[in-house]
């Protein structure tokens, strides 16, 4: 995400959901079948992609891929914190595929939502409860042994102004007049998926999104084809076949979006969806960034998703953007505003999906290594693109902010469980990518672009720590970077 912002109708659903809603709270009661109809699954799959990577170390499950399937229904008359209100309504039936890391009787989910109607495995009906306001235990019926597969199909609604009565800020799904976009960094996306919420679990996500016809529907991935429904609306398909941060899973739909198409000189797609009122900005804003991706490609490797799109929608934090993988958006008040920041910040969410998206961080006190990651590359690509005269001032408002900013905490806070919102500020951003260029100044450009580029496609689609970075460099570099990283990473020194 863009730093930029701290600086400055109803339709029919199927079978499957029919009678689902009207039980919906009452899923703790539900029966537990026999386990004779289950068998698990020794190779696990996504949409025709095996699963790769599992991550052992990952508590209980990892996530191999979620299959939603979402239906917007209008405003409807609901019972919201003991009075009638009238809000938009969405119907969601979502199967996740899991790999057991251990032997399984139950499977706790990240999950904010009091409309769970029914958790089924296959045919067969799971008992769950509410933990807590976040979290739902599903009993399994069964002990899942460790290194199989399992899929749970989870069946809810959500009211989302019902999430504006809840919370204290926007998120899960945001409904304007004219627009409707899911917000769910960093843990908001529980709101309106049944979650493992961790930035070290990487998954897969397809997604069919049924709206009135008259919206134009962007989600995750490569756009597979549409469906006119009976009843008028049309249902949009998705998927997004490369494991990514739960975080960026994005749907969006708005009345008012207006498509163009890029290409990269690898022949990346590059398609964008911007307001009719920005329409006119469109060129100046993005009409660059394929000579952004295409000095990435050259310099750190083939990208890694299936395209590189943008979408104008907002952010739940005052402006700048949101990596969201393959569809990141720009806040229409930094796409409308300066230009030169809208730029920076396009090039801010392309770089992403190298550093955050690609390459995953194993937990939240690595935020840097995220954030930092991209900053620097997006100076590195702002100066191939507009040149050093631009580079080098954007270098010394970075290292102004870094040197007002460092002594806030630590840039990789000795917390694992740290919550990223205490460390949301520049200090991940501009010291993060000082750090880098620390780095970079003392082994050399080249040689630091071909160490970058190594390490990208070593980790693409896994989760890296900090400490995982030191070894690397002392593997490749065959010095100690004791002194830097135990001073400026570890602690609030500045990297000089």
């Amino acid at each position: 995400m863009s730093y930029i912002a701290l600086r400055g109708r109803s339709v029919l659903f199927g079978s499957v959901l029919a009678g689902l809603l009207a039980a919906a709270c009452g899923g703790a009661e539900a029966p537990v079948e026999a386990p004779s109809d289950v068998t698990e699954e020794e190779l696990v799959s996504f949409h025709g992609v095996s699963a790769r990577d599992i991550d052992t170390t990952l508590p209980e499950v990892d996530t191999i891929g979620y299959d939603v399937a979402l239906v917007y229904r209008g405003e409807e008359a609901r019972t919201v914190s003991g009075r009638e209100i009238r809000t938009p309504v969405f119907t969601a039936e979502v199967t996740v595929s899991y790999v057991a890391t251990q032997p399984l009787t139950s499977l706790t989910v990240d999950f904010k939502n009091p409309h769970l109607g029914r958790v089924a495995q296959g045919s067969r009906t799971l008992a769950f409860s509410q933990l807590d306001a976040d979290h739902v235990k599903v009993e399994l019926g069964r002990t899942v042994r460790a290194g199989t597969g399992l899929k749970l199909t989870f069946g809810y609604e959500v009211l989302s102004r019902e999430i504006d009565e809840r919370e204290s800020e926007d998120g899960g799904l945001v409904v304007t007049p004219s627009l409707v976009y899911s917000a769910s960094w960093p843990r908001k996306g529980r709101w309106w998926l049944p979650l493992r919420d961790s930035p070290r679990d990487g998954a897969m996500f397809a997604a069919k999104v049924t709206f009135p016809a008259e919206y134009t529907v962007v989600s995750n991935g490569v756009a597979k084809g549409t469906k006119d429904e009976a009843s008028g609306a049309k249902t949009w398909s998705f998927e997004l076949l490369s494991p990514t941060p739960t975080y960026g899973f994005f749907v969006g739909a708005s009345k008012e979006w207006v498509r163009a198409d890029a290409r990269a000189a690898s022949g990346v797609p590059m398609p964008s969806w911007v307001d009719k009122a920005h329409v006119s900005k469109r060129q100046a804003v993005l009409g660059d960034t394929p000579k952004a991706l295409d000095f990435l490609e050259g310099t750190y490797g083939k990208f890694p998703f299936s395209q590189a799109g943008f979408v104008e929608a907002p952010t739940t934090w005052g402006g700048g953007g949101m990596e969201h993988a393959t569809v990141v958006a720009i806040d229409p008040r930094t796409f409308g505003g300066d230009t030169e920041e809208a730029q920076s910040t396009a090039i801010h969410e392309l770089c992403h999906h190298y550093s955050g998206d690609g390459v995953r961080i194993a937990t939240w006190a690595d935020f840097w290594m995220s954030e930092g990651f991209t900053e620097y590359l997006t100076l590195r690509s702002v100066e191939a693109v507009y040149g050093k005269a631009r580079s080098d001032a954007a270098w010394a408002e970075t290292i102004r902010n870094a040197k007002a900013q460092a002594s806030l905490h630590a840039l990789r806070p000795k917390n694992d469980a740290i919550d990223v919102r205490e460390i949301f500020d520049g200090v991940a951003y501009v010291k993060g990518a000082w750090v880098l260029r620390v780095i970079e100044n003392k082994v050399g450009r080249a040689a630091f672009d071909a160490f970058l580029k190594a390490w990208f496609a070593k980790h693409l689609y896994r989760a890296v720590t900090s400490d995982m970075l030191k070894t690397a460099l002392e593997a490749s570099f065959g010095k100690t970077w004791d002194t830097l990283f135990e001073s400026a990473v570890y602690g609030t020194a500045l990297p000089e």
